[in-house]
């Protein structure tokens, strides 16, 4: 089962405020036996830009310690984080720890604390709301917020069901109402129904005209609302869900599972129009089955000029070396995308042996060189996770890769941490084994990394100054 917590780190961060003191809101104001209050006078927009930079109990306590900057609190849009208001001293929970009753009944109190203090906050300012970040409160308050927060203007909400697996947050149909919503990003929660209860056939309208970014982080959507949710997002720039892609404006793809011992059914991802599409992956051939346009992207495929996709620079694919199905789909795959410029390669478990006969290296030459016109741009490989267990394939595709890319300038090959042998003595066997192939690309230089480095993850993928999300080593 999915800790809570564990998805906090595929959550936006906080937005940005002044560390909390012990008594941050005095620091605006002068004791009483003090000489003049300066800062009173200061100017409307400094008031209220000093006020926006607290966080929002300090904020929410100068309406209260002074009534010269009681309005300042109210004309700002509001940033709240409701973490912040959590008792001082309240238990915070490690991942590998487990809960007792005493800490769950301190963690029941807590969230009961928050959730108070989250409704008069919400009920006592006005609008509009920034951003408002919900990981600490109560499933069972929220839908009585989202009506408030549909009415008062949302730009920025953030929902984790901090009460998983305990209790299944079920969003109330206002959440459909927040026009005003920018970005939504939602865990451990399930969307409201479109079908109306009781009237077949009738579904509830969706209207998030100005949404640019939707998160679903193990959230429950029925499959039957998935396209009608994307509809009533026309302005929608990010989509890292599994979806059909119909977004002039769309520039990344981000395909994310994290729950790995959990394999869903096989994914159509089917990109219909994206002019603009520069990044998609992991692709996962045992996961995904991609299309484009009306050609489905299987192994053996050879799309015609129409299902090409031109646009996309950076690719990412996941498969299990030795599996036939998974390579060929590859092969496939690198047809389709004819500008590559960066290819990401994670190598998945997989069988110990190959499963046919034509398991030699032919395999993979004549493969790649049959895809020279679509490889020849690519100018950075990286291949993650290289295990070696006694399955070749994978060094052999490294090695055709080497061999029909002449404009490769980098290649990062990651050795995994899983393997049983000492990382040296693999990364020698790769230096010498590499070193015997003839390069395509005078220029091209090699790094063979060992180690725990870090894995991959949504949290830093999905931050968009990021020129390239797959890049993580």
């Amino acid at each position: 089962m999915i800790p809570a917590r564990c998805c906090l780190r595929f959550l936006p961060p906080p937005p940005f405020t002044h560390a909390a003191q012990p008594d941050a809101a005095a620091v605006c104001f002068p004791p009483p036996e003090t000489s003049e209050d300066r800062i009173s006078q200061l100017p409307p927009d400094v008031q209220r830009t000093i006020v926006s930079k607290l966080p929002v109990k300090d904020g929410v306590a100068t309406a209260v310690l002074s009534s010269r900057w009681r309005w300042i609190w109210s004309s700002i849009p509001l940033v709240l984080d409701d973490a912040q208001l959590r008792p001082a001293g309240a238990y915070e929970l490690d991942d590998d720890e487990d809960e007792d009753e005493d800490t769950e009944a301190a963690e029941y109190l807590s969230r009961a604390v928050v959730g108070d203090k989250v409704s008069d906050i919400l009920r006592s300012h006005p609008g509009p709301f920034r951003s408002v970040r919900l990981t600490s409160s109560p499933a069972s308050s929220l839908r009585d917020w989202l009506l408030t927060m549909a009415e008062k203007g949302v730009e920025e909400l953030v929902v984790l069901n901090c009460e998983w697996p305990t209790a299944l947050m079920v969003l109330s149909v206002e959440l459909l109402r927040c026009e005003s919503l920018k970005r939504l990003h939602l865990a451990l929660c399930q969307m409201p129904r479109l079908a109306v209860p009781g009237w077949p056939g009738q579904r509830r309208a969706v209207r998030f005209p100005n949404l640019q970014q939707l998160v679903l982080c193990h959230a429950f959507v029925p499959i039957s609302d998935i396209g009608g949710f994307l509809a009533g997002c026309p302005a929608l720039e990010f989509k890292p869900v599994k979806l059909t892609v119909d977004a002039p404006r769309l520039e990344r793809v981000i395909l994310w599972r994290t729950n790995q011992f959990f394999i869903p059914p096989r994914t159509r991802v089917i990109i219909r129009r994206a002019p603009n599409l520069r990044m998609i992956g992991y692709l996962e051939p045992k996961l995904h089955v991609l299309e484009s346009g009306d050609t489905v992207i299987k192994e053996g495929t050879r799309p015609n000029p129409d299902a090409m996709l031109p646009s996309v620079e950076i690719l990412a694919v996941k498969i299990r070396f030795g599996v036939r199905e998974d390579e060929r789909t590859l092969m496939s795959y690198l047809r389709v995308f004819p500008n590559i410029r960066t290819l990401h390669i994670q190598s998945a478990p997989g069988p110990l042996h190959l499963e046919d006969e034509d398991a030699g290296g032919a395999f993979w030459i004549d493969g790649i060189f049959s895809s020279i016109k679509c490889i020849s741009k690519i100018k950075k490989f990286s291949f993650y996770d290289f295990y070696d267990m006694g399955n070749d394939s994978e060094l052999l595709f490294i090695k055709s890769i080497a061999q029909a890319c002449s404009s490769l300038e980098h290649m990062l090959i990651a050795i995994s941490a899983s393997i049983m042998e000492p990382p040296s003595w693999l990364k020698s066997r790769l230096m010498d084994a590499m070193s015997e192939v003839e390069w395509a690309s005078e220029a091209s230089m090699l790094d063979i990394v060992t180690g725990n480095h870090k894995e991959w993850e949504y949290g830093t993928a999905s931050d968009q100054s990021l020129s390239d999300p797959f890049e993580y080593i």
